[in-house]
């Protein structure tokens, strides 16, 4: 999977393209380019990314859709954080331990989620059913 030209797109809140996103629109985006799955876009079920109930609300309601929870993850595998207690930030898995995700106040990104500071977030990695 290439991911090269993901790195660095800005943050935009409910973005869904190249010109930027927030987490769920970088990995929606990802998902139909890189893989050819279309992933609903959520694009009106939350106001933007401090609208955290809504948030959770549409990620517990999708892990139940199309998600399977994995403990043998793989790459393009999507990993599901808790952010102050919610789940409302999604990754995707690019080798055996780091992602690309995008996040407020940080661009698209590499990061390693064996670090501290995203595996005490850490809920889990959800495969796509029809990755089965």
């Amino acid at each position: 999977m290439d991911i090269s030209k993901y790195i660095s797109i800005p943050f935009k809140e409910l973005g869904r393209d190249l010109n930027g996103w927030d987490c769920w629109g970088c990995f929606r985006y990802i998902y139909q380019e890189q893989l050819g799955i279309s992933l609903p876009s959520y694009i009106n079920s939350y106001k933007d990314t401090k609208d955290v109930k809504n948030i959770a609300a549409q990620t517990r309601a999708g892990r139940k859709e199309v998600w399977i929870k994995v403990e043998d993850f793989r790459i393009t595998d999507g990993i599901l954080f808790r952010i102050e207690g919610d789940p409302v930030h999604v990754a995707i898995v690019i080798n055996s331990y780091e992602m690309i995700h995008v996040y407020r106040g940080v661009d698209t990104c590499i990061e390693n989620f064996t670090t501290s500071k995203w595996k005490s977030r850490l809920l889990g990695f959800y495969r796509y059913r029809g990755l089965i």
